[in-house]
């Protein structure tokens, strides 16, 4: 029985509540108009055979069935009627037996396409969402936005080259974007009946490293949702819930869960599980309350958990998160409810969501630029070019960059990625205008070897990644032959993503993690593979310079791989069990060669206080387990604590001794080509100074950072769950970490960081970060990514700079104050040793904080050093009431206000939460912001201070997003991502600058490309002080003023 009860429940709830009320666009959504044998009306099948209309239970049902991998489709061609900016799509699903293609996409899914008036595919390739394996009818439901030039759209249910069988009974998809869920009368959670979602439940975050799905039927109700884990891993859903201690004392959570053949991870804690943390905006407060519940194995059908909780007066929200905690197994979830009790233990009522207010901001809808000279702010003939001219890049012995003749070198630079990097030539000239008159001169070359980018490196006609592809070639030799013209240099990628295929002679090439991730450190085939591809690419000559890329002075890095440390090992749910396996075996001769018997082990272990060698473990027997290191991210220290110092110490010198072969092999084969680029081992986030150890002896150190991450997807219009958290507020911000992951005697790149989309507190990152890493003397930061050449709308993917308006207005700044010093390097430094014992053998140290405080890479030069005769502890500053103010006396970072400043003579002005801040007066610049949270500075443009500067400019930044964009009310999931325009939070305040002595100023206010677009009057002069007034019709984020003195 499917069609009866249940649908007709489903169905009600849908039509209540949701503006499914909007014409469905579709002809014959529910394929009831048919001829026998022949497709259903209106839909056109992409071939007859495998494609027919069933009935069951009475209605007409659409079936797609493969015997062997093929694409198969039926599709309609909606034309799109003007002013819809989303569309609501809605399907009702069943498949069988789904056996996805090698390709991630290569399942059963509804592809939602969108063409313009010349029939041009437009907006990517969104989706209703894609699934595999076998589950019963289940509501799937995502808001797509339209892209603006759309004139059609195609809806496609399709097996996507997979086997299986897929059902649909409907398709709807009708303009708009309104979901209204209903719960409870005194629920504080959002779709807690799992009703609602397409691969996710709507409102709900968090990362399924396993598979996840709407089954049905749920607990009393027609769907919940399930997990399954095949390999212990994390895969856990959450959803932040604000919470207001004033008037919360007290919380109640609950939910309905069953399990199936749950296995319990390395630890006691790690099964099937609902759980709370309470947080506010620097992080987790009140440690780990008792969870709702947990449990292991099989439940006997559904089961009930609840808990009462206490709210501590500092928390602003709550997460309750709901899955499988590094366990392997199935959990189903429905019904999940958080109920708040005031002081009094009354029922407290969620308060009605406003929504997030838009009034008063702006569309922002730049022109495309010109590239003429007329420009206020353009660094291209500042850029040193051609790129290559000074010789080689060479490490100094103190650390630092400089080329052959001794010329002295930084980098400010992006990354771009995958087939942004393969453009036209026409497509690629516009790139490098666009990144010289940022004043970038260098750019990482990242993801070339994708399996998804469109187009690879690699020639995709092939049934190997052996063969580069020659048109990609051609485009990237143009690429870096522009780039060197222009003064800009090259970081190039070797091993990021790359995908076995079969005719690589890898067993199991399908298995194999993207970018052999681990596994290529025990591997020899994909060793040999990336020796191969490292070979073939530095000595291709370039067709456009005719220069080996070996040879190519302007080519200055290149890390041997992508993010990857075996010290990851056991949380990358992608690797095959075999080569765990492999890796245990040669723990185990790695433990034979150091002791030989199983005697001594246990003596050397028993030395520490704590063997832990259960009885059935021997080295004769090669049995012995590698350490289950207990990983927790809120204490950097302790990041991966050991329940046994010997087990422990022994594995992290195993992982240590892997890592480092792999290295030196690999390092000795690019040096051996003749490359004279430098080359770095790995970078990632990891806190692990064992691995850190390992990467310091190559060339220089590089490491990546971003402040909250979404999860989820990669996307604004994908289910993307984040904290909203502003980084200002926090001691273990991106520039803690990268400060603390620094080797002295080493050049120190930062090839990838971000404060990404969509936390709302974003603006002033550049100025933030170019600012610690000049006074930390960093030698190269490359923010990621940059996508477009020209400006583009609506904003997407949330790593993509290139289109965010408050991140590229004050760029120019961020590059001077990197580039040109415009904030001083400290002249202090700590340095501070991680000895053996460190690294090894203390049971709650994995990464040592260098001066022994997160916030020292705040306060001067801060390092890490693995020789005892380097350390070096003369200064030992500290936070003064929350507040880090730099041993230079410029850098200014209030924690608990959530406040930085710059006081410099080049470039005054703060950023943060400004209103509550009150005016806030600098030498040459006081700020008085209505604005909540923006970040505001003045700067000089002729590289004078700013009190006999010709040439100022005022730096208004505050929020932007995607106009509609809908969040919960939590503001940490993405409900719908919202459509072009972008649009622009207006700075409104009062700005008072005295430039010192002057006769007279103009004021202008510059577009998005620099250029001035008018006279700004809203100003006056009085007493020798410029007062500046911005409001809702000031429309402008930067103003120039010329000084005449």
């Amino acid at each position: 029985m499917r069609k009866s009860a249940l649908l007709i429940t489903v169905l009600a709830l849908f039509f209540t509540i949701s503006a499914f009320g909007s014409e469905n666009l579709l002809k014959n959504h529910d394929f009831s108009s048919f001829k026998q044998g022949r497709p259903p009306d209106f839909w056109v099948p992409s071939n007859v055979d495998g494609v027919s209309v069933i009935r069951e239970d009475g209605a007409s049902v659409l079936k797609i069935s493969n015997k062997i991998p093929e694409y198969k489709q039926l599709s309609q061609v909606i034309n799109l009627k003007p002013g819809i900016k989303q569309l609501t799509v809605r399907a009702r699903i069943k498949i069988n037996n789904i056996v996805p293609g090698p390709q991630e996409w290569e399942m059963a899914r509804v592809m939602v396409l969108f063409f313009d008036e010349k029939g041009v595919q437009t907006g990517g390739w969104p989706e209703l969402g894609r699934w595999k394996g076998t589950s019963p009818w289940s509501e799937k439901v995502n808001i797509i936005n339209v892209p603006p030039d759309a004139k059609t759209v195609k809806i496609i249910p399709e097996l996507s080259n997979c086997t299986g069988e897929m059902y649909v009974d409907f398709i709807s998809a009708a303009g708009g974007g309104e979901i209204i869920i209903p719960r409870g009368e005194f629920d504080f959670i959002m779709n807690g009946s799992m009703e609602f979602g397409s691969t996710r439940p709507l409102y709900w975050g968090g990362w399924i490293n396993g598979e996840a799905e709407f089954v049905s039927p749920g607990f009393e109700s027609p769907l919940c949702y399930k997990i399954t884990n095949h390999t212990s891993s994390y895969s856990m859903i959450t959803q932040e819930v604000p919470l207001d201690a004033s008037k919360i004392a007290a919380i109640i959570v609950s939910g309905n869960y069953k399990t199936e053949n749950v296995v319990r991870g390395a630890n006691q804690w790690e099964k099937a599980r609902i759980s709370i943390e309470f947080h506010n905006a620097a992080g987790r407060v009140g440690g780990y309350p008792p969870v709702v519940f947990e449990t292991d194995g099989t439940t006997d059908g559904w089961q009930f958990g609840q808990r009462d909780y206490l709210v501590p007066k500092e928390a602003t929200k709550v997460v309750v998160q709901a899955g499988l905690l590094n366990c392997s197994g199935v959990m189903y979830m429905d019904n999940i409810k958080l109920i708040a009790k005031n002081a009094s233990g009354e029922d407290i009522k969620p308060a009605d969501d406003p929504g997030q207010s838009r009034a008063g901001w702006y569309p922002f809808e730049p022109e495309t630029d010109t590239y003429d000279k007329t420009a206020v702010i353009d660094f291209t003939s500042l850029l040193d070019a051609p790129a290559g001219k000074h010789g080689f890049i060479r490490a100094t012995t103190s650390g630092s960059l400089e080329f052959e003749n001794k010329t002295p070198v930084r980098f400010w630079g992006t990354n771009l990625v995958a087939g942004n990097i393969f453009r036209t030539h026409e497509e690629t000239d516009r790139m490098v205008k666009r990144l010289a008159k940022m004043g970038i001169n260098l750019v990482r070359l990242h993801h070339m070897d994708a399996q998804w980018a469109e187009p690879s490196i690699f020639d995709k006609t092939k049934d190997n990644t052996r063969n580069f592809s020659e048109e990609s070639m051609d485009r990237l030799d143009y690429l870096i032959h522009k780039l060197k013209e222009a003064g800009i240099y090259v970081f190039l990628d070797l091993l990021v993503h790359r995908k076995p295929k079969q005719g690589d002679g890898v067993k199991d090439a399908d298995r194999i993690p993207q970018g052999f991730k681990e596994v290529v450190y025990i591997d020899e085939k994909l060793r040999e593979l990336t020796k191969e591809f490292i070979k073939n690419i530095y000595t291709r000559v370039n067709k456009y310079t005719g220069v080996k890329y070996l040879d190519e002075p302007a080519i200055v890095f290149s890390e041997i791989v992508n993010e990857s440390s075996v010290f990851y090992w056991d949380r990358n749910n992608e690797i095959p069990a075999e080569y765990t396996q492999r890796l245990d075996k040669m723990f185990n001769l790695f433990l034979k060669e150091k002791y030989g018997t199983t005697e001594k082990l246990a003596e050397a272990w028993a030395a520490f206080g704590n063997s832990n060698l259960k009885k059935d473990e021997t080295i004769e027997a090669g049995n012995i387990r590698r350490e289950p290191f207990n990983i927790d991210w809120e204490n950097w220290e302790s990041f991966g604590t050991m329940q046994s110092t010997g087990r422990g110490a022994d594995t992290k010198r195993f992982y240590y001794e892997v890592e480092r072969g792999f290295f030196d092999d690999m390092y000795d084969f690019i040096k051996g080509l003749g490359v004279k680029a430098l080359v770095a081992g790995s970078n990632h986030w990891e806190r692990w100074d064992a691995s850190l150890f390992a990467n310091s002896a190559y060339d220089f150190i590089d490491r990546h950072a971003y402040w909250d991450h979404p999860n989820g997807g990669w996307a604004m219009h994908d289910p993307i769950s984040y904290s909203n958290n502003p980084m200002l507020k926090s001691k273990k911000n991106i520039i803690a970490e990268l400060g603390h992951a620094r080797v002295y005697g080493k050049p120190y790149t930062v090839s990838e960081w971000n404060v990404l989309m969509p936390n709302d507190y974003r603006a002033g990152a550049p100025v933030i970060v170019a600012a610690y890493s000049r006074l930390n003397n960093w030698d190269a930061i490359m923010k990621f990514d940059f996508a477009e050449y020209d400006w583009k709308a609506p904003l997407s993917h949330f790593a993509d700079f290139s289109k965010n308006p408050e991140i590229m207005s004050q760029w120019p700044l961020a590059r001077l104050i990197f580039m040109d010093g415009y904030v001083k390097a400290s002249a202090h430094r700590v340095v501070e040793y991680v000895s053996d014992r460190d690294m090894f053998e203390t049971d709650n140290l994995s990464f040592k904080l260098a001066g022994g405080d997160y916030s020292m890479p705040l306060l001067l030069k801060t390092y890490k050093t693995f020789d005892e005769s380097k350390a070096e502890k003369k200064f030992s500053p500290s936070l003064k009431r929350g507040a880090a103010l730099s041993m230079t006396g410029e850098l200014y970072w209030n924690i608990n206000k959530g406040l930085f400043q710059i006081t410099a003579e080049k470039v005054q002005g703060a950023a943060g939460f400004l209103k509550e801040a009150g005016s806030l007066k600098m030498p040459s610049f006081t700020v008085t912001s209505e604005t909540e949270y923006a970040s505001c500075f003045l700067y000089s443009l002729d590289n004078k201070p700013i009190r006999e500067s010709d040439k100022l400019i005022l730096s208004l930044a505050a929020r932007s997003e995607n106009s509609g964009a809908k969040y919960s009310p939590s503001r940490t999931s993405v409900i719908y991502g919202g459509s072009a325009p972008i649009i622009i939070e207006p700075v409104i305040g009062e700005f008072v600058i005295t430039p010192g002595r002057f006769s007279s100023v103009k004021v202008y206010s510059l577009d998005a490309n620099n250029y001035i677009s008018g006279e700004y009057k809203n100003y006056s002069v009085k007493s020798g002080a410029i007062a500046f007034k911005s409001d809702g019709n000031s429309r402008s984020m930067n103003y120039y003023m010329e000084i005449k003195r």
